[in-house]
């Protein structure tokens, strides 16, 4: 029986009645009934039973029998958990060697165990033997009572080992009972560096260690995902066989399903869904595997996922699904086999918008035309009323503008703040837009639930081509919003010289007030904004009622002058009546 016997300097582990008589010959089974028992502070804690004794006996007979001193330290390691390293066999003052055997020794009763402290004399040396795969190096600092388990930034011994795939230095820190789930500065375990550099002998050892599978990194990645995202299949297969989790997220929520897809490792991805992964599972912006596969247009993949059953209309945190990114990327394999196994053609994202509007707004016009033949209704509205065609004229595309009338979409039908298709594309300033839905013979007057017409708001944003499509269409330049307000007065407000210089030539009425009275004369005056005043007043704005407190000396000055001429101009009307309209002061 073997127990610790506390010392001053040591401690001893004392063999009491452990009788270990092999035979001279080859040792019967009759003569090898006996058991080791090895306890620790009075503690039973490893009994060898009769076949172990055997397999022992039979080793010394057959030659191996100088492993004795060994295998009472790998026994020893295993019942206390106590380093192999830091273990000394004695018998007296003589400390047992491996090559030595129990006959050698002239067949003791007791043998005697001294345990000694872990120091870090060789840290750099030994993460330099350990990265460099020389195990010999490594077994003498382990020898010499180097703790295995030192680290920096770079990690352990175990860590650089990983890394380089160095299995028989691995071994050797086994033995030395290194903790293999120590990590580097990154959070990165042994084991997810064997797999990030694709060593499958690596991993295997480490699995069979004992080793914490679904350890994670500083960001929240395993070994399991680590080795999805890279692609290296034979390691993953080693991780699921033993267990690995799944589907456990990085910490924006990214599973090992999600990698593989992401990074279009299709075996990967098989690999997984044949293990059980869940396959909708979605990141922190809900995005899926299908929804990555299908904004890449990978069609194979795409259908791997949906064979699994993998949720055709998952969508991320804007109402996007599938079938709406693919028609986004104009992905069109990928969108009709969506539409083929059932996706919902008009699911709408969260404003409502289809996927038919989103191929209108891109200009996908083949896109839009599958959706058509899947039946997707073509004046399909979002929330506020937006229309395919509406969302194609508001950002310019012609071509789908075309597509979309040719297929009788409706020409005139409003948003729900009543703006037409013209109105969107003068509004955002496409003229090549806004010339052929006057030539579709779209209404050009059509006003807004705030009264703007298509010249207004054109006006208000400085689209100058827009203005020169509605004027040559007739479009009424004086028209008035709901507070009065015409196309001359927001151009002003909105300081848009070219706008007002082009009203200005076309004769409109110069001094049309808006209700709050306020013509265009004094927007531009109110604001400081001296060449609008300057063009304003070479137009005869009347300056007569416009109020000079609060204005620059600059612009009164101006003010001043121009009613000056105005009076003179009146003068000479009255005396020369037939000379009004061709004499100009200006």
């Amino acid at each position: 029986m073997l127990q610790v016997i506390q010392g001053e300097s040591h401690n001893f582990v004392r063999a009491d009645e452990v009788h270990l008589s092999l035979a001279s010959g080859r040792p019967e089974s009759q003569e090898c009934s006996w058991q080791m028992v090895l306890n620790l502070a009075g503690e039973e804690v490893l009994q060898l039973a009769e076949d172990e004794l055997l397999h022992l006996a039979g080793a010394a007979w057959t030659g191996r029998r100088r492993g004795l001193c060994n295998f009472l330290k790998q026994q020893l390691q295993l019942a206390s958990g106590i380093s192999i390293f830091r273990q000394s066999l004695l018998l007296g003052e003589h400390i047992l060697s491996q090559g030595e055997s129990w006959e050698d020794l002239g067949r003791p009763e007791v043998v005697h165990l001294t345990l000694s402290t872990l120091a870090n004399r060789f840290q750099g040396p030994l993460f330099a033997a350990a990265i460099g795969g020389r195990a010999d190096q490594v077994r003498d600092f382990l020898q010499q009572l180097q703790d295995p388990d030192v680290q920096d930034a770079g990690g352990t011994a175990a860590v650089r080992a990983c890394k380089a795939g160095h299995v028989a230095v691995l071994k050797l820190l086994q033995q030395a009972l290194a903790d293999f789930n120590l990590t580097d500065c990154d959070g990165m375990t042994p084991l997810a560096t064997a797999a990030h550099h694709n060593h499958e002998a690596v991993v295997e050892l480490l699995l069979q260690a004992g080793v914490d599978k679904d350890k994670a990194t500083h960001t929240g990645a395993t070994a399991t995902y680590i080795a999805a995202y890279r692609g290296h299949l034979g390691v993953l297969q080693r991780l699921v066989a033993a267990g690995a989790d799944k589907d456990k997220a990085t910490l924006k929520g990214a599973t090992p399903l999600f990698a593989a897809a992401d990074n279009r490792r299709i075996e990967v991805v098989q690999l997984l869904l044949a293990n059980g992964a869940d396959r909708d599972a979605a990141t922190r912006h809900r995005r899926t595997a299908l929804f990555t596969a299908a904004e890449m247009g990978d069609l194979q993949l795409v259908q791997v996922l949906a064979e699994a059953e993998a949720d055709l209309n998952k969508a991320v945190w804007t109402g996007a699904g599938p079938l709406h990114v693919a028609a986004e990327r104009a992905h069109l394999e990928v969108l009709d086999f969506l539409l083929k196994r059932g996706a919902l053609r008009d699911k709408p994202m969260q404003g409502g918008a289809t996927a038919l509007h989103v191929a209108a707004q891109k200009g996908r016009v083949k896109v839009a035309e599958a959706l058509l033949k899947a039946s997707c209704p073509i004046d399909i509205t979002t929330l506020v009323g937006v229309t395919p065609l509406h969302m194609a004229a508001r950002h310019g595309q012609l071509q789908a503008v075309q597509f979309l009338l040719d297929r009788a979409a409706d020409l005139h039908l409003p948003s729900m703040n009543h703006k037409t298709p013209l109105f969107a594309a003068a509004e955002n300033g496409f003229a090549h837009v806004v010339r052929f839905l006057i030539s579709c013979n779209a209404d050009i007057e059509t006003e807004t639930k705030c009264g703007k017409r298509a010249i207004s708001v054109a006006a208000s944003n400085g689209h100058l081509e827009v203005m020169c499509a509605l004027v040559e269409g007739n479009a009424d330049l004086n028209s008035t919003t709901v507070d009065g307000q015409t196309p001359l007065c927001l151009a002003t407000a909105s300081e848009q010289l070219p706008a007002v210089r082009l009203l200005l030539e076309n004769r409109v009425m110069v001094d049309k007030a808006a209700r709050s009275s306020a013509t265009p004369l004094k927007i531009a005056a109110g604001q400081g904004h001296f060449h609008l005043v300057q063009h304003l007043l070479e137009a005869r704005a009347d300056v007569r009622q416009q109020p000079t407190e609060q204005l620059g000396t600059r612009m009164m000055q101006l003010f001043r002058l121009h009613r000056v001429l105005q009076a003179a101009r009146e003068v000479h009307a009255r005396f020369q009546p037939e000379a009004r309209q061709n004499v100009n002061f200006t």
